[in-house]
This record gives structure tokens, C-alpha cells and sequence, in this order.
């Protein structure tokens, strides 16, 4: 059983300091025989708790009619997410904006209101039955998982009420907060009960008292401007903690409506990635996301909580398409399906560069991070006030008693900033100088001074480390736990070799260093006897059986069905099956105890081409070719909101995809024996220019997209990356399709989908940051398609 609390500096779990990452992930958008991947993906990215709305518009679009079944079975989420072990914050409205239709409103719900005379999102006696009986109904649906208040071993710990109450609409001042507070009446009076109940409180929002979640996204795509827009307050170091872009378009409200001083400074919508507008297109980065998410640790941050972590893709509505748009009241036009969000996770479940620059912070807050939430914030006056300073020098302390860790950043998103040499810093309170430091453009990062590294068993104690210019990742602990290994990785465009550890005394705790994109690419992995770090490029997750690990990798879909091959820090005392133990690889001293060295594994086995999964009945691998369809009427649609972004006829064309294997249309796939590997799943990349695209099986909409301009790719292509061009994940959209797609299969050796890109003009009302070339004034055209697989891999590390 876990007690919980908080302080004013810190929440708390069985009574010692807590820094718990949270990740947004919307169950009703994602397929449901995804959910238990997916979850495992974000406990690998180091999310403990996983947040999510219960949309009330996916759940009862017709009054009375409701669904619980399905992508809609909350407590089979709950349930799946308490298995991958992890808590669950569930946020339950009534009213939760999310970009979806009305908010999450029912159509039903705005018509009684008009028609009864009551006022919504008030304590209105019309508005509040509704809201005790759509309270109840959920509260029925997930009885028996919420932990109590004083503690529990259920998985749900913070419910969250409403969402930017008194800013995005609802009551300002006293009448709001009574409202807040009416709303908590109502949910536990349902039966609702947790540790922690949260209302969001950036832009003057109300929270009747409860605990306040903040907010912070690099851009803004909900702004009207169609001009590149103010950089963001984000990227610098400071006590303020309310974003004032967020919900912008709803009308900013003034400032915080209650006192920072009282509550932990906790984020619940700390941007993941951004959800790109008709009108505003901005392209998100990892190092947009892992800049910010550096500068809110070094500003106080005692929860990290990203929204979105995992995209997603709207649910099919049986009466509207279930996106927000202008045409219903909101400020915005969104796509009709996608809501990739350029998440960590993206809409597929695609690990992005994100998610792997994100890791270096989240492995770090997992091991040390109830360390750092016991050491606040200390920001010199010397650093900039505004963001458009770009000369002065970002840095901050989390420091007390001498010890703690300086960040520091030259990164803003979108400009240049300037670098530092030779930087001589002083340790507030102590005014211990600390070593030269440089900081070049573009550079983030955190650096530890007065660290206890844990000493083997056979030696106890710690060794104390000085000062470090490399970031800790994490501990591993090998030998049953007997033998911690602390990992640092070096800053950016630096060797391991080059970092430097000053300690005290003889030092004896063992020490393993790697370069930031090895730590990219690290993953802790328990064996049989203990730790183990893990280094591939492909992703790693866990699986329902306790040491048995799942590998991810990309691969050409008519490549032999090998896996990626693995280092593992100390060597692993069997090797896994389908594996050969290969070379040596000694590790980079740290000028501590001797690193244990590591080994590299490579696979050894190919399928029997017979059995192989990667080709279709006639042995032949999968192809995809296109042709245009001159003349083709556009497939009707629901959504009408891009007749105002482009103009002209879209351009046509049919896509052929031959030999696809049976797997892109099961929905339940046989397990993953150990040592097996396999093709998980097929990609189609389509590489095009214009407004947006749409995609069609059957004359189903099974994708959309809206073009954001010229992308950079991230990190050279990197296997298990996703591609800068529209990546379709077959197994998702196929099963959209449903019977449409598995007729095809049965009646030809191939499927054809439908592809319709709209126009770009050059003068269309669409901020781009990165414009492409516009031929006579327009363009709509189409630069390839490519399919790439996705290889999943079982890995026994039970031996």
C-alpha cells in the first residue's frame, strides 16, 4: 500500500519526496489492441503516471445512448495501465477543450441547454444533472480503481475536474470557484476518491481550492496571426509560472488566481509536441521540447506532465466528425482524423526523436529525481526577463546546502543565441566557484556539483563527486543489485573522453559515460541477475512477461528479418536467444572505480523463408505503386472546413499495395515467442506538397494530414525514427477500414487506397514556417511513396 501528500515544494509517496513524469495519452484515439503497447512504450520513455480524458462527446454522442465498449472501455485502460505499472490520472471534464468537437460537449447537451434555458459550464441545476449523471455513469464504468485519499495500492491517484475554468469560458471570481468546488461535490459524491484532486492554473483560471497544474507549449498554433509570432517565455529560466499563450484564443485571462507560494510547482501540460491549426502550422522538434523541458526543471519543476506524449486519431463519430472547428463555435479548424500532435509518441505509436531526447531528462528524474524536488530553484538576477534577449546568459541553480546541479541553456526556438566561454559561476549561499564552463549556441543542459554516488555492496557508502561538466542518466544496478554503476552522457558535439570528474578523496563508485546520442539510445533493462543498460538503436519496451523485453527496429519490408544488434553495461550472463556474443567493448573512464566493460550482441538467426511474415501468399515482398486518376471525382466528406484554406479540385490518385501479410489486418496476432522476430507492422511514407491530404480504403476516410511545410529530418534516418514525410501506419488504418480492407485482401493479392491532395496557394490564409516552391501561385503535387516495416523482436534476458 503507497500513502501519498505534498508540501509546498514537493508531492510525496509513502511519506519521502516524490517527482513523479506524467504523459498524456487519449484511450478513445487510439485502437484498443494498441493500449498495452503503447503504455509500455511510455514506462520506457520514463512516464510512471499516465494521463487521460474521459471525452464525454466519445462516450455519449447520442443522450442516453452510452458507449463504454471497445476504444471507449475506460477501465479496460485503467486496468491495462495498472498491469504496465503505472498510476493513472484521470481527467473527467465535464468540459475538456482537447481540440475535440465542442470541447467534448455532446451536440445533444448544447441543444437541451438552449432549449431548457440553462447556462453550461455553470452551477445552473439544468447543467449540473447532466453533469452528476455523465459523473455517475464514468464513476460506474471504473469502480474499485481509484486509490483513497489517504492511500491504496489502486492505480488511479489524481482525478482532475474541468479544464482552464475561468480562462477558455465558465465564471471568473467567486461564482467560478464555487463552481470548481460544486463539480468536486458532484464527482464524490458519484464515488469518486484520490490522493490528489487537480484543476489547471495557468491564464486566471479558477481552482477552487485544489491542487494547480500548469502549463507550457513552444508555440502557439491556436493564435490568429498568420506571421511568424513572439519566441516563446518558455526557454527562459524564472519563477513565473503561468504561460500566457495558452488558450489565447479563448480570450488570455490576467494572471494566477492563486498564491504559487502555497502548492508545488507541478505541469500537467507541459507541451510533448504541438497539434498544428488550419491556419497555423508550426513544426515541433526534439530540441524544442527538450530545451523547455530543461529550462522548467532548472525553474522549480516538481512534476513533469507533457500533453500529448502520445498522439492520436479521432474517433468516428455516428452523428459529426469529432474534431474541433470554427464551424462549431471554436476559434480553430483542425483535421478531421489526426491528431498526431508531433508527440514523443506520435499518432501511430511511432518513437520519435522526441521521445529519445525526452528520456535523457525522465531516466534522470527517476533515479535522482526525489533528490532534486528537495532543492529549490535558485535564478540570478543576471538572466534575461524577456526571450527576444538573446546575448544574456541563461543558468540557474537547484541547490541547498551547497550541493545540487546548474543548468544552463543557449537554445530558443527559432533564433540564435549567443555562446559563452570560460563562464565562472558561483554556488549560491556557499559561493563555492565552480569550473570554466562553455555554453555554445543551441546548447542545453545540467550539470552535477557535491553528488553522492552509491559506493558496490562490498564497500558501502559513497563516493563524492565535485563536480561533473556530464549530465547523470541514470544508476544500474547489476549483481542483484549489488553493483550500481552510475551513467552520465557528455554534452552535445562532445566525447565522452572529454568530460571531466573531480572528487573527493579516492573515489570508488563505478561510473559509466556515454555521448549524448548513445544516451539517446540507452535503455535499463532488468536481467535475471540484476541491471543491465542496454545501447540500440532500436526501441525497447517490456512485456507482459517479467524479463522478457520487446524490440522495435525499422526495417526495408524486403529485408531478411534480422534484429538490431545491442551492447548490454556489464555483459549479460547468458546470451539471449537468437543472439551471439560478440565483440568486447571497453568503457570510457571516469577516472572512478574501473567501469565494468560491456559486450556487444548481434542476432545470428534468419526465419526460414517459408515462414516468413514479411511477404504476402505469393512469397513476393510488399511493393506499393500510384497512379493518377485524372478526371476522379473527391470522396464526399463530413468535414467542410478546408474549402477556406485551398482552392481548386484536389489532385487524385489510386495507391496498389501488393503482398501484404496477413498481420496488417489482424487485430490479434499470436505471441511473441522468446528469441522470435517478426514484422509488427508496414508504413507507408507518402512524400507530398500542398493544403492537406485525405486517404481512403473502401471510401472510408482512414487518414488525414495537414501539409506543415519543408521538413528537416532529425537525426539521419535513424532506424525506429519516423520519417519527416507523411508516415501511415498500415495495421492502424487498415483496421479503420475494417471489413472493407480484409475483403480486398481475400479477393486480390492487394489493396488499393485512394489519395486526394488539396492545393496550396501561395496566398492562402496558412502560416508556414517553412514555405515550399509555389509554381504559378500554387501547388499540389506528389514526390514519392515508399513502405517501410517495422521488425519486433522478442528478448529473453531471464537466463
Amino acid at each position: 500500500m503507497a500513502s501519498y501528500g505534498m508540501t509546498k515544494q514537493y508531492l510525496t509517496k509513502n511519506g519521502a519526496p516524490w517527482f513523479p513524469v506524467m504523459g498524456e495519452i487519449h484511450y478513445s484515439r487510439l485502437p484498443e489492441n494498441t493500449w498495452e503497447e503503447a503504455l509500455y512504450k511510455m514506462k520506457a520513455g520514463g512516464i510512471q503516471v499516465a494521463s487521460t480524458y474521459v471525452i464525454w462527446i466519445h462516450h455519449e454522442e447520442e443522450e442516453g445512448k452510452a458507449d463504454f465498449s471497445g476504444n471507449r472501455n475506460v477501465r479496460k485502460f485503467v486496468q491495462l495501465a495498472d498491469k504496465c505499472g503505472l498510476q493513472v490520472s484521470l481527467r473527467i471534464g465535464p468540459w475538456c477543450h482537447g481540440e475535440v468537437r465542442n470541447g467534448g460537449f455532446p451536440d445533444w447537451l448544447l441543444h437541451k441547454a438552449e432549449r431548457e434555458g440553462f447556462r453550461l459550464r455553470t452551477d445552473d441545476a439544468g447543467y449540473l444533472a447532466e453533469v452528476e449523471k455523465f459523473y455517475r455513469r464514468i464513476y460506474a464504468e471504473t469502480q474499485g480503481l481509484f486509490c483513497a485519499a489517504d492511500g491504496g495500492t489502486e492505480p488511479v491517484i489524481a482525478i482532475q475536474l474541468e479544464n482552464e475554468y475561468g480562462h477558455c469560458g465558465g465564471l471568473h471570481g467567486g461564482a467560478g470557484e464555487t463552481h470548481m468546488r460544486t463539480l468536486r461535490r458532484l464527482a464524490e459524491q458519484a464515488g469518486f476518491t484520490a490522493p490528489f484532486f487537480t484543476a489547471t492554473g495557468w491564464g486566471g483560471a479558477v481552482t477552487g481550492g485544489m491542487l494547480p497544474v500548469m502549463g507550457g507549449y513552444c508555440e502557439a498554433p491556436w493564435d490568429p496571426r498568420l506571421t511568424e509570432i513572439e519566441p516563446s517565455g518558455n526557454y527562459l529560466f524564472t519563477h513565473e509560472r503561468n504561460d500566457h499563450a495558452i488558450g489565447s484564443d479563448f480570450g488570455t485571462g490576467s494572471g494566477l488566481t492563486f498564491n504559487p507560494e502555497d502548492f508545488p510547482y507541478l505541469t500537467a501540460e507541459l507541451g510533448g509536441g504541438i497539434q498544428i491549426t488550419r491556419h497555423r502550422r508550426p513544426v515541433v522538434y526534439a530540441e524544442d521540447t527538450g530545451a523547455m523541458s530543461l529550462t522548467k526543471l532548472g525553474s522549480g519543476v516538481n512534476l513533469l506532465g507533457y500533453y500529448m506524449y502520445h498522439g492520436g486519431t479521432n474517433p468516428e463519430g455516428r452523428l459529426s466528425t469529432m474534431q474541433e472547428t470554427r464551424e462549431t463555435g471554436s476559434p480553430n479548424d483542425l483535421p478531421e482524423l489526426s491528431y498526431d500532435f508531433r508527440a514523443p509518441l506520435r499518432e501511430y505509436g511511432q518513437v520519435s526523436p522526441a521521445f529519445r531526447e525526452l528520456k535523457l531528462l525522465t531516466l534522470f528524474l527517476r533515479d535522482f529525481g526525489s533528490g532534486l524536488c528537495t532543492l529549490p530553484a535558485v535564478i540570478p538576477e543576471s538572466n534575461p526577463k524577456k526571450p527576444e534577449d538573446t546575448t544574456s546568459l541563461r543558468h540557474a541553480f537547484r541547490c541547498k546546502d551547497g550541493r545540487g546541479y546548474v543548468f544552463l541553456s543557449a537554445f530558443q526556438r527559432r533564433r540564435k543565441l549567443s555562446a559563452h566561454e570560460n563562464i565562472r559561476l558561483t554556488v549560491p549561499e556557499s559561493g563555492e566557484a565552480l569550473p570554466p564552463l562553455d555554453v555554445e549556441p543551441g546548447d542545453y543542459y545540467f550539470f552535477p556539483f557535491h553528488m553522492q554516488l552509491e559506493n558496490p555492496a562490498d564497500t558501502g557508502g559513497y563516493t563524492a563527486l565535485d563536480f561533473a561538466d556530464a549530465s547523470p542518466l541514470c544508476v544500474i544496478r547489476a549483481e542483484g543489485g549489488k553493483l550500481p554503476v552510475t551513467v552520465f552522457y557528455a554534452g552535445q558535439n562532445r566525447t565522452a573522453e572529454g568530460c571531466t570528474f573531480r572528487f573527493a578523496g579516492a573515489p570508488q563508485a563505478f561510473l559509466l559515460v556515454l555521448t549524448r546520442r548513445e544516451a539517446r539510445n540507452a535503455w535499463p533493462v532488468q536481467a535475471a541477475d540484476g541491471g543491465r543498460l542496454l545501447l540500440t538503436e532500436a526501441a525497447v519496451t517490456e512485456t507482459h512477461s517479467r524479463g522478457v523485453y520487446r524490440m522495435l527496429t525499422r526495417v526495408p519490408p524486403d529485408a531478411p528479418q534480422i534484429p538490431q544488434e545491442f551492447s548490454a553495461w556489464p555483459p549479460l550472463h547468458s546470451v539471449p536467444q537468437g543472439f551471439a556474443a560478440g565483440k568486447r567493448i571497453l568503457p570510457v573512464s571516469a577516472g572512478g572505480a574501473p567501469a565494468p566493460e560491456g559486450r556487444l550482441y548481434v542476432p545470428v538467426r534468419k526465419p526460414r523463408p517459408e515462414s516468413s511474415a514479411a511477404c504476402g501468399e505469393s512469397g513476393n515482398p510488399p511493393s506499393v505503386s500510384f497512379r493518377f486518376l485524372e478526371g476522379e471525382p473527391p470522396e464526399p466528406r463530413r468535414d467542410h472546413s478546408g474549402g477556406a484554406y485551398s482552392s481548386g479540385s484536389p489532385l487524385v490518385c489510386g495507391i496498389l499495395l501488393r503482398n501484404l501479410p496477413a498481420l496488417v489486418t489482424d487485430t490479434e496476432p499470436p505471441p511473441l515467442l522468446p528469441g522470435e522476430s517478426r514484422l509488427h507492422d508496414i508504413f507507408l511514407h507518402i512524400g507530398y506538397e500542398g493544403e492537406s491530404a485525405r486517404l481512403y480504403c473502401g471510401g472510408v476516410l482512414v487518414a488525414d494530414n495537414l501539409y506543415p511545410g519543408k521538413l528537416r529530418d532529425e537525426d539521419g534516418r535513424t532506424p525506429g525514427y519516423s520519417n519527416p514525410d507523411w508516415e501511415i501506419s498500415l495495421r492502424c488504418v487498415l483496421a479503420r477500414a475494417g471489413e472493407k480492407a480484409k475483403a480486398q485482401m481475400a479477393a486480390q493479392d492487394g489493396i488499393t487506397l485512394k489519395l486526394e491532395v488539396f492545393p496550396l496557394d501561395a496566398d492562402a490564409p496558412v502560416f508556414l514556417e517553412e514555405r515550399p516552391v509555389f509554381p504559378g501561385g500554387k501547388t499540389a503535387r506528389i514526390s514519392g511513396m515508399t513502405l517501410e516495416g517495422e521488425l519486433e523482436t522478442a528478448l529473453d534476458l531471464r537466463g
